[in-house]
């Protein structure tokens, strides 16, 4: 978050989707964004891994963006990195994950997309995508994965990644494999989350949907 402000909260400069999950998020992510597409919205995509260029991981209108727009944004969030870092504002380098999120999000706001989709990396409370401001927000089916980070049980699973401030939520696609786990997950991290959270946030932006 740090970051993302340092480079002028590109991440609020356009409505999105933000979609979590264990099976199936970035399936989710690439049709919801084709369906956008289809509909005439210029469209970012941001999904992870990547298969063979880095790039894959950041598209705008279904198209990697390029070698030469991925360096010269790189070049300005690298630059607020050691500034923030000098000045004391971050103890620690970002990870990977959160600097390739951050271009991501500067990405999307320079190419000035209208809409877009951001699937969670590991997922979990401390995820970096979690910082963006979502339209609507989906967790697809949950399941055992990063269990070392996560927790050993669906139930610590699903407290991880279920956000409490999100407009709207699609729990019923992760209840049909552990409807009970899932549930008491979601109850325990919001109940923990109340004392934070006064509400759904109100969105900043007009949805185009």
């Amino acid at each position: 978050k740090i970051l993302a402000e340092a480079l002028g909260s590109p991440h609020l400069a356009m409505p999105c989707a933000h979609i979590a999950g264990t099976n199936g998020k970035g399936s989710t992510a690439a049709m919801l964004e084709s369906i956008l597409r289809a509909a005439g919205l210029r469209t970012g995509l941001y999904t992870s891994p990547h298969l063979q260029v880095i790039n894959e991981r950041i598209r705008i209108n279904g198209e990697n963006i390029s070698d030469e727009v991925f360096a010269s944004i790189w070049t300005g969030v690298s630059a607020s990195i050691e500034s923030l870092m000098a000045s004391g504002k971050l103890a620690a380098h970002p990870t990977f994950f959160e600097c390739v999120t951050a271009l991501a999000f500067v990405a999307f706001a320079d190419l000035k997309v209208d809409f877009a989709i951001y699937e969670t990396g590991m997922g979990g409370r401390l995820d970096a995508t979690n910082i963006v401001a979502p339209e609507v927000a989906i967790i697809t089916p949950i399941d055992f994965d990063h269990e070392s980070y996560l927790g050993h049980s669906i139930v610590e699973i699903a407290g991880e990644k279920d956000r409490d401030d999100i407009k709207r939520i699609s729990e019923e696609a992760s209840l049909w494999r552990h409807p009970r786990a899932i549930r008491k997950g979601f109850r325990q991290q919001r109940k923990r989350l109340q004392s934070y959270f006064c509400g759904s946030k109100t969105s900043r932006h007009k949805s185009p949907l």
